[in-house]
């Protein structure tokens, strides 16, 4: 959500370069009323033939590349625990209502209408868990592991995934044929 973007921290995220795994720490959410928060981890997925353009697809990588980012920009970052992950230009958090516009901008930068033809808007503070969720589902991934990964104890996430196995259906089905 974007109140999770705007609240992490740069020391919610760590490396374990050897076997090429990054971990973000996910604090607080409605499932975890003592707020003892829980860890999630993601490997490298390069193949290793693909270019440098590849990494920027690959989990590890990325949050390699995001963290130098901050490290070379923001002077004695590390050493500040309150340190947002995801800064504003001046290293300050950034409200959640400006994540919420941030995914505005991309989709109108990216040609996607903001509301629906009844009016409705279409992107808001889920977009991330939402279009996560579907990516991923669309990518062949179970949905009990999508679960997991949201920290989803309800059945929202096959209400956002619910089209995501259709499209794989003729594929499926030539398989079995």
């Amino acid at each position: 959500r974007e109140l999770e973007v705007a609240t992490a921290r740069l020391c919610d995220l760590s490396f374990n370069d050897e076997d090429k795994e990054v971990r973000l720490h996910l604090s607080v959410s409605k499932n975890d009323p003592q707020a003892r928060g829980t860890w999630r981890p993601w490997r490298c997925i390069c193949s290793g033939d693909e270019g440098e353009s590849a990494h920027r697809r690959c989990p590890y990588h990325a949050a390699k590349h995001h963290h130098d980012d901050l490290v070379k920009n923001f002077k004695d970052c590390e050493h500040d625990a309150d340190f947002p992950l995801f800064p504003t230009w001046a290293g300050l958090e950034v409200k959640p209502e400006h994540i919420v516009m941030f995914i505005e901008a991309i989709a109108v930068l990216v040609g996607e209408a903001l509301f629906t033809s009844k009016g409705v808007k279409r992107f808001g503070k889920h977009s991330f868990r939402a279009t996560g969720a579907v990516h991923l589902a669309l990518m062949g991934i179970a949905v009990d592991k999508i679960r997991l990964i949201g920290r989803w104890v309800c059945g929202v996430v096959i209400h956002y995934t619910r089209t995501a196995p259709l499209a794989t259906l003729a594929a499926d089905y030539k398989q079995h044929e």
